[in-house]
């Protein structure tokens, strides 16, 4: 059984993973990279650089600047840029960022700018539609 397995089964993997292989190469490598970098540009462009604008603002609402107890809604500013920090940046992203400067040099600080305009315009687009919620009195 073991022969017949080695004879006809065998052969017949090996094509189906060079096959995989090669899909991969075509799609993951070259085009998801360059679609990434022009995805982070175009959200930079258009958003008019918001990771370099909008980081003052950011250390205003985490120092309670904008905060009002009679604001509607069940949290406060800095706790929504914490929960939504918390849903992007982990210990992988951090290190990832690292690893890559240490490795590609400076040219990859550049990716990281892209990579910022990608999130701000994610988190743009996904706030764009959101209700408020009237405050629950217990």
């Amino acid at each position: 059984m073991q022969t017949f397995i080695n004879q006809s089964l065998h052969p017949l993997f090996l094509k189906l993973a060079g096959s995989l292989e090669l899909a991969v190469q075509l799609i993951w490598y070259y085009p998801v990279v360059i679609l990434c970098l022009f995805c982070g540009l175009l959200f930079t462009i258009k958003f008019k650089f918001i990771q370099f604008r909008g980081f003052s603002h950011a250390i205003s609402l985490l120092r309670g600047r904008y905060d009002d107890p009679d604001e509607p809604g069940h949290i406060s500013h800095f706790q929504a840029l914490m929960a939504a920090l918390s849903g992007t940046i982990g210990l992988g992203n951090i290190a990832g960022v690292a690893i890559a400067i240490s490795i590609g040099g400076p040219g990859t600080i550049f990716l990281d700018v892209a990579g910022w305009g990608s999130w701000n315009g994610d988190k743009i687009c996904g706030m764009h539609p959101r209700n408020k919620i009237p405050k629950c009195k217990p």
